[in-house]
């Protein structure tokens, strides 16, 4: 028993020191107003006819010269009117705009690569086709570090849309607690992870780091594979915006089939992924919840053990409510603390599921 309840301790120091990081530090960049520069946003879509319209709108409603903007959407053979609405909202937006539509699939790291090479200017801003932000100063804040050192990576905070229910909750959790984890890793000089969704850096950066030929054989980890490459390289450095401003909103998936398949995506990349911040949290977690469904079928066979084993049950919940406070600080979320408790039984079956399938199967992009 006391084995576990020492993995339980360094689990919850080790995340908590990244966790509650992001609260200890300047929310604020400095100034651009006066010295905007060019910037190219980047949206790689692939059937997001539902969503792509809030994306571009939440960029088009940026306090921004628009004739500093241009915006380029990669449509990746999508089935559905995904390039047919963004060049509609384009063409009447003013902004210098190009839709590139990919004959067959190349994945979002291909894609990405792609419009990177036809952007007219040297800063580039990331945004899945399903974010939006309702900060008109968001693409301000993003710029004003790579105004600062062009040889930046920028990442940017992402958030769940408000919604209901348990399985939203769910993601929202996970979603928020890995921000915060992240963000604080970064400001510790340990980074490890980022998202795509909301990222921002130079053309720069993306030469000096090799332009993705590292990882280019794996469609997915645009950003996690060249967060590692910037780590990587002399002179370079990484930003966490830990302002609520620069926060993107991303929508929760549906259901449960489409939830652990994004999740199994996602967490596939990690068997590629030779970053050690990254090798010791996915172990640390891995371990603290498959110890933690061990012992809750252990206490069912042997119930009169029970009080020794309810230690861990309960102190695995606590911890994760304790890595969570500071998302809701941030993002001012505090109607996810009552399911918070319920999450926490929930998400040890949850995560060892997603971790068995993740080791079968190789990174991509999303198919539908």
């Amino acid at each position: 028993m006391i084995y576990l309840v020492a993995l339980l301790l360094v689990y919850t120091l080790l995340l908590s020191l990244m966790a509650y990081r992001p609260l200890f530090s300047k929310r604020t960049v400095a100034s651009v107003a006066q010295r905007l520069q060019p910037v190219t946003i980047i949206i790689c879509a692939r059937n997001e006819e539902r969503t792509i319209v809030g994306c571009i709108e939440s960029i088009l409603h940026q306090d921004y010269p628009r004739d500093l903007m241009e915006v380029i959407v990669v449509n990746d053979a999508s089935d559905d009117r995904t390039g047919v609405i963004a060049k509609e909202l384009l063409s009447k937006s003013g902004i210098t705009a190009k839709v590139i539509t990919n004959p067959s699939r190349k994945g979002k790291k291909a894609s990405l690569v792609f419009a990177i090479q036809h952007a007219s200017c040297q800063f580039i801003v990331t945004r899945d086709a399903d974010t939006n932000t309702p900060s008109p100063i968001w693409l301000q804040l993003m710029v004003a570090p790579l105004i600062e050192n062009t040889l930046t990576l920028v990442a940017g905070p992402v958030t769940l849309k408000p919604n209901s229910g348990l399985l939203w909750a769910l993601q929202a959790i996970e979603q928020n607690i890995l921000t915060m984890v992240g963000g604080g890793s970064i400001q510790l000089g340990w980074p490890f992870l980022c998202s795509g969704a909301n990222m921002a850096f130079s053309k720069k950066l993306f030469e000096v780091t090799g332009k993705f030929k590292n990882h280019l054989h794996l469609e997915s980890g645009d950003d996690v594979f060249f967060l590692n490459d910037v780590k990587k390289t002399k002179a370079a450095n990484v930003f966490f915006l830990n302002n609520a401003a620069a926060l993107v909103y991303t929508s929760a998936m549906g259901n449960f089939k489409n939830l652990l398949n994004q999740k199994v995506r996602w967490a596939s990349k990690t068997k590629y992924n030779r970053n050690l911040t990254n090798l010791v949290v996915a172990l640390l977690t891995a371990t603290v919840n498959a110890a933690w469904l061990v012992v809750l079928i252990y206490g069912w066979l042997h119930p009169e053990k029970n009080n020794w084993l309810m230690v861990f049950l309960a102190g695995k919940i606590v911890s994760d409510i304790l890595l969570l406070i500071p998302s809701l600080i941030f993002t001012r979320s505090w109607s996810l603390l009552l399911p918070a408790f319920t999450v926490g039984f929930i998400y040890p079956v949850y995560a060892c599921v997603v971790g068995f399938y993740a080791l079968l199967r190789r990174p991509s992009w999303r198919s539908t």
